[in-house]
């Protein structure tokens, strides 16, 4: 797909685009294609190396039928010279996988803060792949069973999503653009492009929808030349071209009652069957005891709660968590931290001591009891809970 050169201040997407994991760019040395008029002749100009693009990880744009939210990311430009002073009245255009952005013209400071809009499209359903390089935020959201590379994946119980649900399925591309020069290596600290000086030469704006991090025949691209065909660098640094940096963002979906009870549930309420025994030194004259300890010795024992949305993305995407945890009475339970961004491990005991055993029980107590760990997590205004039957056997 080709796009226009000639753009609005925002681009909505025309079709349901894969996402982009790279920006593709490499460092060369040679001719100039145009060079920027002497110091003060003219307005000054923004700098590929002083361009810079983020989003907030994570936005929640799926409701519980996996329809799309009026939900919005924050995302934040900023375009500065070569020298790094702020670059003001910018225009900044867009181009995205999915959903839409506002017009955008950065302040005094050179900043802007433009909302990234769910909806307008949805981003491509992909194929579950090792390979792929993400955003190393979004690989740091991810484990899994085996504790491999392998990217993780789950059948939609609702039907409403074809093949495996997966990360990247909601990992939406977006790239920010805007006039400027290409960024280059100032040896010399005269704030311009000398011939010899290294300098970044950017191709068009694209979107990798295969995520290979090379431009394929049919991705979408800026056709900035207006020759029909997407175009890498040219070998020449050049002054006043289409500038532009890439981010993503995870569009989140809240967990539908199905989720919960199907094969592969997002959060983790799997049963779990504890074996407790007895400690070993008992009171002489001692049938029972009063409280039992993990098989594995560990008291309080361990128990990994899982807290992922329906495509096994991190609600902690959203940012910091505020955590509690609740059990039925035969139990205590702690919150014993993050494993890593999907995974909270909470420490669970028999309420009962064991130092303090019965000297006579009448019949002998079985310990089969059914208790139940119930964890709750807010990741701002998102409330996660899920509750964990845990049999002590």
């Amino acid at each position: 797909m080709v796009f226009s050169a000639t753009v609005p201040d925002y681009v909505r997407p025309m079709t349901r685009l894969a996402v982009v994991v790279g920006v593709m760019s490499v460092l060369a040395c040679g001719t100039p294609s145009t060079k920027p008029n002497d110091a003060g002749a003219a307005a000054p100009s923004a700098s590929a190396s002083q361009f810079d693009f983020s989003c907030d990880h994570a936005v929640l744009a799926w409701d519980e039928g996996r329809a799309p939210t009026n939900a919005s990311a924050a995302c934040r430009v900023h375009v500065a010279t070569q020298s790094g002073a702020p670059v003001s009245g910018a225009s900044v255009r867009f181009l995205t996988e999915a959903g839409w952005f506002d017009e955008a013209t950065t302040d005094l400071n050179g900043t802007v803060t433009a909302a990234h809009h769910v909806g307008e499209g949805a981003p491509a359903i992909t194929t579950p792949d090792g390979g792929t390089v993400l955003p190393g935020w979004f690989v740091l959201s991810q484990r899994t069973a085996d504790g491999g590379t392998s990217e993780p994946g789950r059948v939609d119980p609702l039907h409403q999503v074809a093949g495996p649900m997966n990360p990247r399925d909601n990992l939406v591309s977006l790239v920010a653009m805007v006039r400027g020069d290409e960024a280059f290596d100032d040896r010399n600290g005269d704030g311009r492009w000398d011939d010899g000086e290294a300098f970044e030469d950017l191709g068009e704006p694209w979107l990798d929808t295969d995520d290979n991090g090379v431009h394929d025949e049919g991705e979408p691209f800026i056709d900035v030349d207006g020759d029909g065909v997407w175009t890498a660098g040219d070998g020449k640094w050049s002054h006043d071209a289409l500038i532009w940096k890439q981010t993503a963002v995870v569009w989140l979906g809240a967990i539908n009652p199905l989720d919960v009870t199907s094969a592969a549930p997002p959060v983790d309420s799997v049963p779990r069957t504890v074996k407790l025994r007895c400690p070993a030194a008992l009171p002489p004259g001692s049938l029972d005891c009063a409280a039992a300890v993990a098989e594995s010795g560990e008291v309080p024992f361990p128990v990994e709660v899982r807290l992922v949305d329906p495509w096994l993305n991190a609600w902690s995407l959203l940012g910091p968590a505020t955590c509690s945890v609740a059990t039925t009475s035969h139990l205590t339970a702690s919150l014993d931290g993050w494993l890593d961004a999907t995974h909270l491990r909470v420490r669970v005991a028999d309420a009962r001591d064991p130092n303090t055993p019965p000297i006579t029980q009448v019949p002998k107590r079985a310990y089969v009891l059914d208790e139940l760990v119930t964890v709750n997590c807010s990741f701002g205004a998102q409330t996660i809970t899920t509750s964990i039957p845990v049999t002590i056997d």
